[in-house]
């Protein structure tokens, strides 16, 4: 399997106290892992700088890595 990072984003309006941060990522890894099954999930890690999360993942195929709407 070859090993995947996903960057994501979120918006200032996506949470509006520090602490919910921790539900709302919660809450895009499981929409990942529902839109994309065949992949494994390693780890996720929130950042500081241009991308506030940081998800490594591993796929046989790349074209299993949809990008979630």
């Amino acid at each position: 399997m070859t090993t995947y990072i996903i960057l994501s984003r979120f918006s200032p309006e996506a949470f509006e106290d520090p602490k919910n941060f921790k539900d709302l990522t919660a809450a895009v890894s499981a929409k990942i892992k529902q839109l994309c099954p065949d992949i494994t999930w390693k780890g996720s890690f929130a950042t500081l700088g241009r991308f506030d999360v940081v998800d490594f993942v591993e796929a046989d195929d790349p074209s299993r890595l949809r990008r979630p709407q």
